[in-house]
């Protein structure tokens, strides 16, 4: 099954795998990831993806849990693997699309739509604050003020891109169809490796 559901960080598999489920079951991993078998448009379909949908809340709610309670150390470790050492720079994508999900649902939430780029930057800009804030209030810090000032620059479809000559890409547009799954990572690197 390959489709829209399928894109994202193909390089989520380097993130050790602790034995243990988090949000997502290993079968909703395999649908998400399109490797699973569930036709599309069927009761099953929609089953998995509202049980997909009330894990995703409840994770919100103990994100929240857990930013109001989880030590700072404990924090710094669960971005460690097991031996001490820094997970490498695939968590960090991970991280980051952990962000872009929360701050496209917290634009959602607050009416806007990520299609209207002004309006999004002002919700983004006023999400951010708030959230950067209660940062820094949870580290003992009194805030005088925070201002966000964002400027984004939306370039065409990625998948105008994505059917394009990608040897005559640049290196960040390779990136951006490479973290969205429109490519293999493999191809990016090749791609890169051979200039």
């Amino acid at each position: 099954m390959e489709d829209d559901n399928s894109r994202g960080h193909e390089n989520s598999a380097d993130v050790p795998d602790f034995g243990m489920s988090a949000l997502l079951t290993k079968n909703q991993r395999k649908y998400l990831n399109g490797k699973s078998d569930i036709e599309k448009k069927s009761a099953q379909e929609r089953a998995v993806r509202a049980r997909i949908r009330n894990r995703l809340y409840q994770s919100i709610v103990d994100l929240g849990l857990l930013h109001q309670h989880l030590e700072h150390r404990d924090l710094a470790k669960a971005v460690e693997d097991p031996n001490g050492v820094p997970i490498s720079a695939s968590i960090h994508d991970n991280i980051d699309a952990a962000l872009a999900l929360l701050l496209d649902g917290a634009i959602e939430n607050r009416g806007g739509n990520i299609k209207y780029v002004g309006q999004t930057e002002e919700t983004l800009e006023k999400i951010l604050e708030k959230a950067l804030t209660t940062m820094y209030l949870s580290h003992g810090q009194s805030v005088e003020q925070v201002n966000v000032d964002l400027n984004v620059n939306i370039g065409e479809s990625l998948d105008e891109i994505a059917e394009k000559e990608l040897e005559q890409l640049q290196p960040e547009e390779l990136r951006q169809l490479a973290i969205t799954g429109h490519i293999p990572f493999e191809k990016y690197e090749e791609i890169l490796v051979n200039r």
